[in-house]
């Protein structure tokens, strides 16, 4: 595995900090454009809420370093744009981008279902015609509830909880298109670390735990795990933990049964890229509260929190 980087460091610099220095933000990616929304540099305190864009096409190897400043959406009604927001989440049907929850929210509207319960550090992805939400942090606690929301009816569906797993928040959550599940990976309980995994089968409306920071590559049955946090700081969010920088490909096939995905683990060796006139490799730092996107068979990443509680501000492929 080879990670590129586009060096945001030239940009105009807002708040001490380039306009990608950011935390529990939000990254989609569609065509060959990147999304970037909300976040904090400071904890508990939303950055801004303008919709970033990036022309990933543009960044190759030699031209890294002037990818300028990113793409400014019009707006077609300035007065219904989501407030800033930490720790929201979203996913992508199409062409369209859906955001939902995070601290500092707005009100639920135009839903005929009652929503889930307001939270932030919740899991979200999304399948070809639903949006799944697992878990995350209420006003206290944390929750382990899992929901879809079809945007056709505006209906929330409940859907069948696992007692297996704890409450968390801060997990990986993707939809694995080729055998219409959910894998469901980590988290912090509250309490520790959680390494587990597990498979939610949308077809079945039931859970697995397999047999044995996760991104899902379309159409393969490749899922990534990357980077995240190693332990957490003592005194919480107003400090920096300790965090992993390893990447790991998961193979998720159907096992014999033909019911539980098999899974495979394989560590990553990973290198850099060289860049022109650059005397070192580098690739990107450890991190946790980031953001990870497939593009194009490839993985991109965006921002996040070192062990110096500084918030990043790149852009990894």
């Amino acid at each position: 595995m080879t990670w590129d980087d586009n060096d945001t460091s030239q940009m105009n610099h807002v708040s001490g900090g380039g306009k990608l220095s950011r935390s529990s933000h939000t990254l989609t990616v569609i065509d060959n454009h990147a999304y970037i929304f909300g976040g904090e540099l400071t904890q508990r305190v939303s950055v801004d809420n303008t919709m970033y864009i990036y022309k990933l096409g543009m960044m190759e190897p030699s031209n890294l370093k002037t990818l300028g400043d990113p793409v400014l959406p019009e707006t077609r009604d300035p007065g219904n744009i989501p407030e800033p927001r930490v720790g929201a989440a979203s996913a992508t049907i199409g062409h369209l981008i859906f955001l939902w929850g995070g601290r500092e929210m707005c009100p639920n509207s135009g839903l005929t279902d009652p929503p889930p319960i307001a939270r932030s550090y919740h899991a979200m992805t999304a399948s070809q015609t639903h949006l799944y939400i697992y878990g995350g942090c209420p006003v206290s606690g944390r929750l382990n509830d899992l929901y879809s929301y079809n945007p056709l009816t505006s209906r929330w569906t409940t859907l069948p909880a696992s007692t297996g797993i704890s409450p968390r928040g801060g997990s990986a959550l993707v939809y694995h298109r080729p055998q219409n599940k959910l894998v469901l990976f980590g988290g912090f309980n509250g309490k520790t670390e959680t390494d587990d995994l597990y498979v939610f089968d949308v077809a079945a409306n039931k859970w697995h735990e397999s047999r044995n920071f996760i991104v899902s590559l379309p159409n393969s049955n490749l899922l990534v795990a990357m980077y995240g946090e190693l332990d957490p700081s003592p005194i919480g969010h107003a400090d920096a933990g300790k965090f992993w920088e390893d990447v790991w490909r998961i193979n998720a096939e159907v096992g014999d049964n033909q019911e539980e995905l098999a899974i495979e683990w394989d560590r990553q060796h990973t290198s850099t890229a060289v860049l022109p006139n650059e005397v070192e490799s580098r690739k990107p730092t450890p991190r946790g509260w980031f953001q990870v996107a497939g593009w194009n068979e490839k993985v991109v990443l965006s921002g996040g929190l070192n062990s110096n509680n500084e918030r990043l501000d790149d852009l990894w492929f």
